[in-house]
């Protein structure tokens, strides 16, 4: 199961499975290539809960709509992240959720 770290100062999402556990900053994280998103997508899509995806999908689109226009290249980053992460775990995003969850917006 995820388990989420989420704070003012550290904006950290860990993953638990069952060897181990992933920690990410997600600031530091995000946007990233299609190749490494790919790799965690499948490690969540195993280990973490719909309700954990969707928060990471909320983050990832909140993140795409905060950045100011000359980042217009990393915001579509982050949504090519967000497409990726819905399609290999098959979750979306719920209606009204892109914005306001608890994942450092």
């Amino acid at each position: 199961m995820a388990e989420k770290h989420i704070g003012q100062t550290n904006g950290a999402f860990t993953v638990h499975y069952p060897c181990g556990r992933l920690t990410l900053c997600l600031e530091a994280f995000f946007p990233v290539t299609q190749k490494k998103a790919r790799q965690l997508f499948r490690l969540m899509r195993e280990n973490s809960e719909e309700t954990e995806v969707q928060e990471l999908l909320a983050y990832l689109h909140g993140r795409a709509e905060r950045l100011p226009p000359e980042s217009a290249r990393t915001a579509e980053r982050c949504r090519k992240n967000a497409a990726l992460l819905s399609k290999i775990t098959g979750v979306s995003l719920k209606d009204g959720d892109a914005f306001g969850l608890s994942l450092g917006n």
